[in-house]
C-alpha cells in the first residue's frame, strides 16, 4: 500500500516521505494514529504542490538566514557583565540592532551563564542549515 507520511516514524521514514508499506501495517498502525496518509492519486498531486511551494517558500528564508549569518558575523559584541550574562543577553543585543534572534536560538559555548569578564563564543542558529559561531566579549563594571 502505497503511502504517504505525515509525521516522522522511527525507522520508517521521514515526514512527507512517499513509502510502499504492507497494507495491514498502513491500516491497523500508521492510519489510525494519523501518522500517514493513503498515497492516491489527488492525494499525490496536492502533495507535491504543497513541497514545491513550500520549497520556494524554504528557499526564500534560507537566504534571508544567510545574509543576517554574513552581517552579524562582523558586529563587534561587547558586554558589560552585571549579575551574569546569558543567551537573552546577547538576544537583546541584537535585537537593539536590528536582528530579531530568539533566545532559543543562542547556544554560550561552555557556560550558560557567565558571571566574569573575558572572551567568549557562542553558535546563532538562524536556520536548520545555517548556524553562525560568534566571539564576544564580556566586561566587568570598574568601582
Amino acid at each position: 500500500m502505497k503511502i504517504i507520511l505525515k509525521k516522522d516514524v522511527k525507522i520508517l521514514g521521514f515526514k512527507n516521505d512517499f513509502l510502499n508499506v504492507k497494507p495491514g501495517f498502513a491500516r491497523n498502525y500508521l492510519l489510525p494514529k494519523g501518522l500517514a496518509l493513503i498515497a492516491t492519486t489527488g492525494i499525490i498531486k496536492e502533495h507535491r504542490e504543497i513541497l514545491k511551494q513550500r520549497s520556494k517558500k524554504e528557499e526564500f528564508i534560507l537566504k534571508k538566514a544567510k545574509e543576517i549569518a554574513y552581517k552579524i558575523k562582523r558586529i563587534y559584541v561587547s558586554l558589560l557583565v552585571k549579575k551574569a550574562i546569558e543567551n537573552r543577553d546577547l538576544a537583546k543585543f541584537f535585537k537593539k540592532r536590528g536582528f530579531p534572534i530568539e533566545n532559543e536560538s543562542i547556544k554560550i559555548m561552555g557556560n550558560n551563564k557567565i558571571k566574569t569578564a573575558g572572551k567568549y563564543k557562542a553558535i546563532v542558529r538562524l536556520h536548520t542549515k545555517v548556524e553562525v559561531k560568534i566571539s564576544f566579549n564580556v566586561y566587568e563594571k570598574n568601582q
